[in-house]
Formats: C-alpha cells, structure tokens, sequence
C-alpha cells in the first residue's frame, strides 16, 4: 500500500480499509445473488406444484397402462434406475447448478442422477426407491417417484441373481432344487437391500445428509467434468464423492452383496461412478 507515509502508519492503514471493505463486498454479492435465487425459487416451486397438482387431478381408466406403472410391473429390487434431469426444474438454484455440473451440459447423453429399487413395506406392496436428494437419502414410493419426474428420460437396469429369469417364465430343463436355490439367493438378497436401506436412512437423518447433499454434487460434478486432472490429482484436492448418489447405489449394491469387485480397503472406487 503506497500512501507517501511512514511503512507502519501505512500498513495500518491499509489493513483498515481492507477489513472495511470485505463485509460491504459479502454483502453487495449477496444482495446481487438474492433477487435471482428467490425467483428461480418461486418459479421453480410454482412449476412443480402445478405439475404435481395437474398429475393429481388427472383420473386415468384402470384398463390405461402408464409408463410408469410398466417400468413398476417390470422392476425388481436390486434394480438401478437411472434420471436425466431437466436441471431448470429442480427446486433450488444450488440444485439446479448441481445438476449442470453432473449432466456434462457438453454431453447430452449424460444420466445425473441414480436410485436402487428396495423392497415395499409389505410383500403386497409396490417396490421403493432409495436415493440420494436435497432432503436426505430417502426410501419412496417407485410409482409415484416416476409418476411426479419430470426427468427428459429415464433407464431402467435390471439385477438379475444367477440363473433367474426376468420374464415370468422358468427354464424347463431346471430341476425343481435349482428353482428353489435361485428363490433363495433371490430372499436373502431382499433381506440384505432391505436391512441396508434402513441403516442408509437412519444414518442420513443422524448426519443431516440432506443440508450437504446439493454442496457435495455440485463439486463432484465439477471436479469429475471439468478439472484436467488426473484421477489421482483429482482425489488429492477433492476427497468426497464424484456422484453421491451414484455411490448410494453402489453402497448398496456392495453391502448386499452383489457387487464383489473392491478396492484394497474394502471400499468401492469412487471413479465408479
């Protein structure tokens, strides 16, 4: 700082106007962010409320077969399902960039977002989704997560336990003791999803997951599209997730058993992702 004056009188002086102008800057940059957020935040929720509220109102004949009610029939847990999102409607501007960061706005092919298909309340009852979002990592109805989407396109991957047969019929060269070992291995895979998505929502509820989840995509989505780094630099400066809700998944899939390809530590790479 060049005033003319003594070096300490000067530094002094600098020093001031330096720890004045640092809050009018926070404040002049929040006040410039404020006004966009809250009308992207009105549109957006404006926008959805009317989507859900139109879905609601619209009574279809039981004999009408919706794409979303196929995707429920067709689904068993285990399952991924994979969301393209329209990035502009998701509820707020920190979801929202997110969501760019994730879908590669040069890569329209880009899929952002992922859940795992976990078994209903009951026997009786339709599948659920678990996935990572903005308000935690959630357990859900699979009908009405895919009825209220407003994703551009979504992909259904099937889990198939070895020998099974997705499409309602057995194999009739199996002997009855291989039917009954597939059902077996098919229950205690169940059990095991199950019991893992209880422990994965119990703990994003103790860690209050949902506060940090859009943070934690946003960085993953840049350091994963838009750092020219290699995979190692890239994990030197950033240790979190690439895609948190991708390593649900893959959490998932690894704690029930049907994934067995594991790092040294016993962790799965978060480049899987």
């Amino acid at each position: 700082c060049h005033t003319g004056l003594p070096h300490r009188v000067a530094t002094q002086g600098c020093h001031t106007m330096s720890a004045a102008y640092i809050p009018k800057a926070l404040l002049y940059t929040s006040l410039s962010i404020l006004p966009p957020s809250l009308i992207f935040y009105l549109y957006s929720s404006s926008s959805r409320n009317s989507h859900i509220s139109s879905l609601q109102e619209t009574a279809l004949p039981d004999s009408v077969l919706t794409i979303s009610q196929m995707y429920v029939d067709a689904a068993s847990p285990g399952d991924v399902i994979m969301f393209k999102r329209r990035c502009h409607t998701c509820v707020t501007p920190l979801a929202a960039l997110a969501c760019y960061a994730q879908s590669k706005i040069t890569d329209k092919s880009t899929y952002d977002h992922f859940g795992i298909v976990v078994p209903g309340s009951t026997p009786y009852s339709n599948p659920k989704i678990l996935e990572a979002t903005s308000q935690g990592i959630l357990s859900r109805d699979l009908s009405d997560r895919l009825r209220f989407s407003r994703s551009s396109s979504i992909v259904l991957l099937p889990l198939n336990v070895p020998g099974e047969r997705r499409d309602g019929r057995r194999n009739e060269e199996m002997s009855k003791s291989t039917v009954m070992q597939i059902d077996k291995v098919r229950s205690d895979f169940e059990d095991a999803l199950s019991k893992s998505a209880e422990r994965q929502v119990k703990t994003s509820q103790y860690i209050s997951y949902g506060n940090m989840h859009s943070t934690l995509t946003l960085f993953g989505g840049l350091v994963r599209n838009y750092v020219p780094l290699s995979e190692k630099m890239k994990e030197t400066i950033y240790k979190g997730p690439l895609n948190p809700s991708c390593m649900v998944v893959l959490e998932m899939l690894s704690k029930s058993g049907a994934l067995s390809r594991q790092t040294k530590e016993g962790v799965l790479k978060r480049e899987d992702c």
